[in-house]
């Protein structure tokens, strides 16, 4: 199985007498079909010190929780597709009955994520059996804030590894745990930054770093990946539109619209996925005399986050020792 193991980040502990006990990091699996998003939110993950696998199918996704138990699960809704039922049935499935010391099986927290629409978050996860769905793009504090949320219903208790077998923090009958027991903020991602910065409609301006780092800081790793694995996955979807489009295939011109939405949502720029989504949208109707202009103006778009992003990757200029005898 194909798998990308995010490396941990190595914290030293701190002096004896004022340490409190560090918490014992999540096993998380990210089941993720578009690299953007699944590079961002392991990087996330893994530099808050959890244990991450990331995925890129079901298939993948499903040898994965037979081989191992995860505490979270993030999967994308666009990439399960019709798949999603099933794959939450096997993994319910997979923690039936007690184990042999007496505990019973810990409970995996399942949470959809895909790009904001119309239908509410709580009710999207209610009606597909995930305790949470969280929107595009995903903040570096409320991710903590589901995380911790998601802790405490996984390991109850003192942050044991599963619930007792005597009925304390037993799921409901039919073994689930309703997504309503997560508080309101925790299950959608559509809050204001806790800096003020922008979000979708309110940031109608190109794509700039400010507006990246505004949301997962300055981690220039992150930015030097993405500059790749954003550049890489635009050319291919940008080849499959022009063959698309040349084709009038218009439910390969929305899917490809769909996916880049996704990417820019994910990014935070918020103007270039308002212009694949207008493609997208158009597709979807059928309106094939909208969809090049459309194209064009979503490959402006695209350049131009290319560009800055790049332009960010590059390695910070080295700063060079004053001469000798010279005045701090």
């Amino acid at each position: 199985m194909s798998t990308l193991d995010l490396p941990r980040q190595r914290i030293l502990p701190a002096a004896a007498s004022s340490a409190t006990p560090a918490r014992p990091p999540l096993r998380v699996l990210v089941l993720e079909g578009n690299p953007v998003p699944r590079a961002i939110l392991g990087r996330l993950l893994a530099r808050a010190d959890h244990d991450v696998t990331a995925v890129e199918s079901v298939a993948q996704a499903s040898a994965a929780v037979l081989a191992a138990r995860y505490d979270v699960i993030f999967t994308g809704l666009a990439t399960c597709g019709p798949d999603l039922q099933a794959l939450v049935r096997a993994v319910r499935a997979s923690e039936a009955g007690d184990r042999a010391d007496g505990m019973r099986t810990p409970r995996t927290a399942i949470v959809g994520l895909g790009t904001a629409g119309g239908t509410d978050p709580a009710a999207r996860a209610d009606a597909n059996g995930l305790d949470a769905v969280l929107a595009l793009p995903i903040e570096p504090q409320h991710l903590s804030a589901v995380l911790e949320t998601l802790r405490r219903r996984v390991r109850p208790g003192a942050d044991g590894p599963a619930a007792r077998a005597d009925g304390a923090s037993r799921p409901a009958a039919d073994g689930t745990v309703r997504s309503a027991s997560v508080p309101a903020a925790a299950r959608s991602a559509s809050v204001p930054a806790a800096d003020g910065a922008a979000r979708s409609a309110d940031a109608p301006g190109a794509f700039t770093i400010d507006a990246f780092t505004a949301q997962f800081g300055t981690d220039h790793a992150l930015v030097a990946r993405l500059a790749t694995v954003f550049t890489t996955n635009a050319r291919k979807l940008l080849e499959l539109l022009e063959r698309s489009l040349q084709a009038s295939d218009a439910p390969t011109i929305g899917a490809a619209a769909h996916s880049l939405k996704g990417s820019l949502a994910m990014l935070g720029a918020q103007r270039a996925a308002a212009a694949a989504q207008r493609l997208e949208s158009a597709a979807v109707a059928g309106a094939l005399a909208a969809v090049g202009p459309l194209a064009a103006a979503l490959r402006d778009e695209l350049d131009q986050v290319v560009r800055t992003l790049s332009a960010a990757a590059s390695p910070p200029p080295a700063v060079r020792p004053p001469p000798p005898g010279t005045a701090p």
